[in-house]
């Protein structure tokens, strides 16, 4: 894509206050997008807000590990032509030790958080035609790790997930 393809679109990016998402928000800002930043810490999205300066239409402030931080974010987003959905966590756990809240902890944010963030703003029409979903996986997902089963067997459903939705959209 050539960068001027994303001037004066709207691009949502989830768990823009670190990691990959924080400098996808940067690239996408320096190749002239608008942005929608979300993370859980306020502070580290008015820092963010504050160094993108105009390119940051707005920030919002959301758990996407609840239901009501989900919701939140969707019902305050604008039209989007993009959502980049790069919000994970890593927590290694031998199978032997895994236990539900372990999978539960892993798959809220991993898989149903984008899930139900893709479904959600594709059901309150704020994906604008043309629009493109990005989703941040893992080599994890076909070369699995000592200790990582859960974070695997998300990003695995996440590849799932993404394959489904093209086919639909």
């Amino acid at each position: 894509m050539k960068p001027e393809a994303l001037l004066n679109r709207t691009i949502l990016v989830t768990g823009s206050t670190s990691g990959i998402g924080e400098a996808t928000a940067k690239l996408l800002a320096e190749n002239g997008a608008s942005l929608v930043l979300t993370g859980r810490n306020i502070d580290k999205l008015t820092a963010l807000k504050k160094e993108l300066g105009a390119s940051v239409a707005l920030t919002i402030t959301a758990d996407l590990t609840t239901h009501d931080g989900v919701q939140a974010l969707i019902e305050q987003c604008p039209a989007l032509d993009g959502v980049v959905h790069s919000a994970g966590i890593v927590d290694p756990v031998a199978v032997k030790f895994l236990k539900a809240k372990h999978l539960q902890k892993t798959f809220a944010i991993n898989f149903e958080a984008p899930v139900l963030i893709s479904s959600g703003l594709l059901a309150k029409g704020k994906i604008n035609k043309n629009a493109s979903f990005v989703f941040i996986s893992s080599v994890s997902s076909n070369h699995p790790y000592p200790g990582g089963a859960a974070y695997s067997a998300s990003k695995s459903a996440i590849e799932s997930f993404s394959r489904s939705l093209a086919l639909e959209h």
